[in-house]
């Protein structure tokens, strides 16, 4: 299930949200919060797939909110709740790629629209990275599934996208291109992908030591491999170890 975070000043709207149908689009409220710093937070120290934030918060506001949640994590879908109908606010919105502005109250239909097409998006992203990521085999463009495949057998090592480009005789612009089309998300992006993965396996046994773990899928930096690894999970390695482990 995608895991959704609420943020509203009103205790009576958070209770409200909380007890709508969210089961029917696949999605589960991982909390509830009274304003943008305990969602920053909140969003810093655990999975969130989706955030549903009041625009006029004490402490900080949706529109901070939402800036920051798109700088640390691109891949959050935000809707924004309001009851003010004011075109900056939904301005702002649409600049920082805010799927939907909702004013209170909430029309049911409107919202069931929102968050059914939104879970459609996460799940369409979700599908294109699995995908392509399993080696593109099937990919419409041979140098993508030449590269992935580089990329699978060599993501432990310290490489770069000139390197794959030089290997599969490829220009590293073209590559960086044609990769952002056909996975949907750019090179950085994939290689960190495709090396948490790998550690998310690793780390179920706890015979492994983290440090070593980071090593073996390409971080020679053990602290830049928690912030990776946290960045893309939503949990550090030693929090998912501990909720993941075969010895459980």
């Amino acid at each position: 299930m995608y895991k959704l975070l609420i943020a509203d000043d009103e205790p009576n709207i958070r209770e409200g949200l909380s007890y709508l149908d969210w089961a029917e689009f696949n999605i589960s409220v991982a909390a509830t919060v009274e304003n943008g710093r305990a969602a920053y937070e909140y969003i810093k120290n655990n999975e969130v797939h989706i955030l549903l934030t009041d625009i006029k918060m004490p402490l900080m506001d949706g529109l901070e909110l939402i800036r920051l949640v798109k700088e640390y994590n691109k891949n959050i879908e935000i809707a924004a709740l309001s009851g003010y109908n004011d075109f900056e606010f939904v301005k702002h919105c649409l600049k920082n790629d805010v799927f939907n502005y909702l004013l209170k109250p909430i029309d049911i239909d409107e919202w069931k629209e929102t968050f059914s097409e939104m879970t459609k998006r996460l799940d369409e992203r979700f599908e294109k990275t699995q995908s392509a990521i399993k080696i593109g085999a099937h990919s419409k463009n041979h140098i993508v599934s030449a590269a992935l495949e580089y990329m699978n057998e060599h993501y432990s090592e310290q490489i770069t996208l000139t390197d794959v480009a030089s290997h599969i005789y490829s220009n590293p612009t073209y590559l960086s291109r044609v990769i952002k089309t056909e996975v949907g998300i750019g090179f950085t992006e994939l290689l960190t992908k495709l090396r948490i993965d790998a550690a998310k396996k690793l780390l179920k046994n706890p015979a492994y030591k983290i440090n070593e773990i980071a090593e073996t899928v390409g971080y020679s930096n053990p602290r830049y491999f928690t912030f990776a690894f946290k960045k893309q999970t939503g949990l550090t390695p030693y929090t998912f170890r501990s909720e993941h482990s075969e010895n459980d």
